[in-house]
């Protein structure tokens, strides 16, 4: 088992000066990476040829540069037998579609603004 992550590793100890009063930046290990995950971080996956994909046994990979663009040269294949992909993204949702078609209000990041006089509980 292989888990890719495009984020850098992050630190193994949080720099609490700097994370207090948010959830602290560091690296965390789940039980099941521990029983024997290898992990690699600023990985992106690449999409393979649309005739390929069906009959495809490996992932094509890049390296990923600190704005988590590609870096030319880090490409390379990681053989699979399959493909999981967890939840992923966190940043904002997909726009196209429902969210565009509505005329959501978004936040500055992207997010669904909420209106948080109706919701006491996400009040900062």
């Amino acid at each position: 088992m292989t888990q890719l992550e495009i984020m850098p590793k992050p630190p193994e100890q949080e720099n609490k000066a700097l994370t207090w009063p948010n959830w602290p930046l560091k690296l965390r290990t789940s039980s099941s990476q521990a029983e024997g995950a290898a992990r690699d971080f600023s990985v992106a996956t690449q999409p393979l040829p649309a005739a390929r994909t069906a009959r495809s046994r490996s992932s094509n990979c890049v390296r990923l540069d600190g704005q988590l663009k590609p870096m030319p040269g880090t490409e390379f294949q990681l053989a699979r037998q399959t493909s999981c992909c967890s939840p992923m993204g966190f940043l904002h949702p997909v726009q196209e579609g429902m969210v565009k078609d509505l005329g959501l209000d978004l936040d500055p990041r992207g997010n669904v603004k909420a209106n948080r006089a109706r919701l006491p509980h996400l009040a900062r």
